[in-house]
């Protein structure tokens, strides 16, 4: 009996069932769906749990769109929408609240959609499709897709006439569409302003796109258009004079002149391909030294560049851009300043079996960096040292000890790629193989249908892209609103690249016309 008593008396946790994972259903809504000749200025859904609000102004999409958000008030199970402001005569309105409303206990979403017409018809036509980035071939999530009239003018002068967010899988649906052709613009905003902001991807249609009752799909493909560059907005310096200026490959030129005679500005050519790199050199005074960018004859802009004596004579420290190479590969070195003389320096090089040889540096094209040029290495740990001193900066400071090892990878060590690429068209195309970082192992034309391979790459995962280079210039091209210009097609392989070690990877890639 005892026994029992405290088994009966013990503490136990309440078990709960299982969980809910049902979205919360609408069991009534005042007035209702797809009421017509629509006046009131307030909607009521009432579901059959406990519901909630979240990111209203983010989630709830209208069209066409109103000048401000609703506002929304829970009442236990209901839902009470009060609109701000009237409605166009004669429209159908689309309200979709995406995740905006759900249940109390779980999050389940409900992704809501009402519709009402102020007018005697609901219009009854969509268009479909769906949005990828360009470059990456992936589906984009939660990417507006905007609707405008079919007079040009008003894309971006005025609110679309229709919205849409595209869901997890790229796709998106403009339903209860009134007959006509559209623009489609599509972008992914930060700002949620309609308009495409700096740095926001971009898409748009070919050509105006008719609604119809079963759309056909409307493929659309992101890409972040170029800015427009008239001043300096994006630059970075250090106390050794160095300024390096946002300006993409394609812009002309500019010229840094420092507001003191004693002072020159070099251009060193660019750091990547969208920045172009300068250098104080000179009488060092220890300030922000004020500089004028160039641009055609016009001051485009002030900038001001630290200077500093204890920046510019302090002993360099060089680093190694990879410590693995093949046996031919020159041997990388990057400095924190541009130099005067590199082939003044020679290298001592410790080979695998221990012995030594004298190499000296030589210059690259770009002048903080250089490289040892050498015969083909043996396998195995190389080691490179030279005294300090032994190169100097346009600064005069001198290079500290020089002491870095690579690793000599053996053919057995790498791997060979091969493509073999198959299309029903012929063309030439732009061919680029980069590693997961974006660092490009490989860029050239290649025949498609056709062949491209490889050998002795370094073991990694890597990513494989065709690109329609219809201007030329060696370059991928993003889309151009103001030009009406598409972005330039890029092909993606999307199985996975892993070259591994003595091995040969032989793929097959259908591309597609």
């Amino acid at each position: 009996m005892w026994a029992m008593i405290i088994s009966c008396a013990q503490i136990r946790g309440l078990e709960g069932g299982a969980k809910d994972t049902r979205a919360p259903q609408l069991i009534a809504v005042d007035p209702p769906n797809l009421t017509r000749n629509f006046s009131s200025g307030t909607i009521v859904f009432t579901f059959d749990e406990y519901v909630q609000i979240n990111n209203l102004a983010q989630e709830l999409i209208v069209s066409p769109p109103l000048k401000s958000v609703p506002v929304a008030l829970v009442r236990k199970r209901s839902v009470e929408l009060t609109l701000n402001e009237a409605l166009l005569p004669n429209t159908t309105y689309v309200f979709q609240f995406g995740n905006a409303i759900t249940d109390f206990t779980e999050g389940n979403k409900s992704d809501l959609m009402y519709v009402v017409s102020t007018g005697p018809d609901i219009d009854s036509l969509e268009i479909r499709g769906n949005v990828s980035s360009v470059w990456t071939g992936k589906n984009e999530e939660g990417v507006r897709v905007m609707c405008y009239a079919d007079t040009s003018t008003q894309v971006f002068k005025a609110a679309p006439r229709y919205l849409a967010k595209s869901d997890q899988n790229g796709n998106f649906t403009l339903p209860y569409l009134s007959a006509g052709k559209y623009h489609l613009v599509a972008i992914k905003e930060s700002s949620e302003n309609y308009l495409p902001d700096p740095g926001e991807a971009i898409a748009f249609s070919d050509s105006l796109v008719a609604a119809a009752d079963s759309s056909a799909q409307v493929n659309l493909h992101l890409s972040v258009p170029r800015e427009a560059f008239t001043g300096i907005e994006k630059f970075s310096t250090d106390s050794t004079g160095r300024l390096c200026i946002a300006w993409p490959s394609d812009s002309s030129a500019l010229r840094v002149m420092p507001g003191r005679e004693e002072l020159s500005a070099r251009e060193l050519g660019r750091l990547t391909n969208d920045s172009l790199l300068f250098w104080l050199s000179g009488d060092v005074r220890d300030q922000m030294e004020k500089v004028r960018v160039m641009h055609n004859d016009s001051v485009l802009d002030t900038l001001y560049v630290p200077y500093f004596s204890e920046a510019v004579q302090r002993a360099m420290k060089p680093r190694q851009e990879s410590s693995k190479v093949r046996s031919r590969d020159a041997l990388r070195i990057t400095w924190p300043a541009p130099l005067q003389d590199v082939a003044a320096c020679e290298v001592s090089v410790m080979m695998p079996d221990s012995s030594k040889a004298i190499y000296p540096l030589s210059p690259t094209s770009s002048p903080w960096i250089s490289e040892l040029v050498h015969p083909p290495f043996p396998p195995g740990k190389i080691i490179v040292e030279a005294p300090a001193g032994c190169v100097m900066s346009i600064h005069g400071a001198p290079a500290d000890t020089l002491k870095m090892e690579w690793l000599v990878l053996a053919p057995k060590d790498m791997g060979t790629l091969a493509l073999r690429m198959e299309s029903e068209e012929t063309k030439t195309l732009l061919l680029q193989v980069t590693d997961t970082k974006g660092v490009i192992i490989a860029i050239e034309p290649v025949q498609v249908p056709g062949s491209w391979s490889r050998k002795e790459m370094m073991p990694g995962d890597y990513e494989i892209r065709l690109i329609e280079d219809t201007d030329g210039d060696g370059v991928w091209d993003p889309a151009n609103f103001e030009r009406g210009m598409q972005p330039e097609r890029v092909w993606v392989y999307s199985g996975k690249v892993s070259v591994r070690a003595n091995w040969d990877l032989d793929l097959r890639w259908p591309v597609e016309p």
